[in-house]
């Protein structure tokens, strides 16, 4: 009785300590596993952020040239307004008034040859 008892009790603890070290062999490939996916799934991240990084740089690169562009047009339009407004609001007046005063030079010339003293004898 005892010697079965004893049997018993050294299987179990054989069993016990081959399921412990099957049981650790589990843990270490699971816990391998878990660092391989965890290093695996690190890099597939890095790879993605380095890829949608330079998708970002491209697309900023593109976005600030359009907006160059649109500077350029934008200083562009604003010189040839800027071009319109000063001669519309400077050159055309002093050019009316000029003719307005060579005009005005002419006629009163003439009108003062024919008034004061001119083919007609004057008063």
């Amino acid at each position: 009785m005892f010697i079965t008892r004893g049997l018993i009790l050294i299987s179990l603890l054989f069993v016990f300590v081959m399921t412990d070290d099957t049981h650790d062999k589990t843990v270490s490939k699971l816990k391998n596993d878990f660092d391989k996916n965890t290093a695996d799934s690190i890099k597939n991240f890095n790879d993605e952020a380095a890829k949608n990084k330079k998708e970002h740089e491209k697309i900023a690169a593109e976005n600030h040239k359009e907006h160059e562009e649109i500077k350029k047009s934008m200083w562009e339009k604003f010189l040839a307004f800027g071009t319109v407004v000063v001669v519309v609001v400077f050159v055309v007046p002093i050019l009316l008034s000029i003719g307005a005063s060579v005009i005005t030079c002419i006629l009163v010339r003439r009108c003062n040859r024919n008034s004061y003293g001119g083919s007609d004898g004057g008063y």
